[in-house]
């Protein structure tokens, strides 16, 4: 019995090494960071929250080298303004982000409530965002014009669900100014 037991222990060493080892080889970006726990820290960490439709133009920039993911430079324009500069509001602002993200996979997706933060341009060409931690702080719009950030069940299975999902999954763009606000507020 003691054989067993020792086996079993040293499967489960294996199995959890090799599961880091896996989980630190996955390619890089530059953008990342690990994202916000919760809906205040998303908040607290977010300049720009916007309502943008993508303009269609997209620019996908090489990887820096080897093991990074490439990044994609969106245009999108800015439909409502729930956090930040009003004077955006109808402008055309320029994304950074993942091209691999599953948010972006989707060709009929065209509408998103962002979380953003400015970042300098290298190039100086344009006004650049960057969505606040990398996938957390995308909302997708649906056509009836209202936010989920799944279309789904948890991503797996039995789990809670997302806390975006949790909080504005069903709202519309005026309802989430709301509780954005009121969360704001109580800070």
């Amino acid at each position: 019995m003691e054989t067993r037991t020792r086996l079993r222990l040293t499967v489960v060493i294996i199995f959890g090494l090799l599961s880091l080892c896996i989980g630190c080889s996955q390619p890089s970006s530059g953008l990342s960071v690990p994202g916000p726990e919760t809906l205040e820290e998303l908040l607290a960490g977010t300049k720009t929250i916007a309502a943008v439709n993508l303009t269609g133009i997209e620019e996908v920039e090489p990887a820096k080298h080897a093991g990074y993911q490439k990044l994609k430079l969106m245009d999108v324009e800015v439909t409502d303004i729930i956090r930040g500069d009003d004077g955006l509001e109808g402008s055309i602002i320029t994304i950074e982000t993942l091209e691999s993200l599953r948010a972006w996979r989707d060709p009929e997706q065209r509408r998103y409530l962002l979380f953003l933060n400015r970042v300098k341009d290298k190039t100086g060409k344009r006004v650049l965002y960057r969505v606040t931690g990398t996938t957390s702080g995308i909302m997708m719009i649906d056509p009836q014009g209202l936010l989920f950030w799944t279309k789904g069940e948890p991503l797996i299975p039995g789990s809670k669900k997302f806390y975006m999902d949790e909080a504005f999954t069903g709202l519309t763009i005026e309802e989430a100014k709301e509780k954005i606000n009121g969360i704001l507020r109580r800070k």
